[in-house]
C-alpha cells in the first residue's frame, strides 16, 4: 500500500509538492496543553499582546493611534458635558416632566 503524500514531501524531480517549502520530518506539531488555565489570565495576556500588536501596526500614524486609544475617554467627557449642561439648565426638569406626563 502506498502512504498518502504529504504536501512537504518531495516528489519525482526533487521539488516540493504544491510550492510548499520543505520541512524536516523531525518537526512535530505542538500538542495542545491540557493544563487548566484561568480565564482572566488568558484575557489579560491576550489583551496585552493585541495592544502591543496594534501599537506596532499603527505606529506609523501617531494621530490615528492616539485617537483610537483615547476615543472612549473623549466620548465619556462629551456625555459628562451634556449631563452638566442639563443639570445647569433650570428649565430642564420642568420640560422633562412635561414631556413624560403631558397635559391633555
Amino acid at each position: 500500500m502506498n502512504a498518502p503524500i504529504r504536501p512537504d514531501e518531495r516528489v519525482e524531480g526533487g521539488a516540493p509538492q504544491s510550492g510548499i517549502s520543505d520541512r524536516s520530518n523531525s518537526e512535530a506539531a505542538p500538542e495542545a496543553s491540557t493544563t487548566k488555565r484561568s480565564f482572566c489570565g488568558d484575557l489579560l495576556t491576550q489583551t496585552v499582546f493585541l495592544t502591543k500588536k496594534n501599537v506596532l501596526v499603527q505606529g506609523r500614524s501617531t494621530n490615528a493611534l492616539l485617537t483610537q486609544l483615547f476615543i472612549g475617554v473623549i466620548f465619556l467627557g462629551m456625555l459628562r458635558l451634556m449631563q452638566l449642561s442639563q443639570e445647569a439648565n433650570p428649565n430642564f426638569a420642568a420640560d422633562y416632566e412635561e414631556l413624560r406626563q403631558p397635559t391633555v
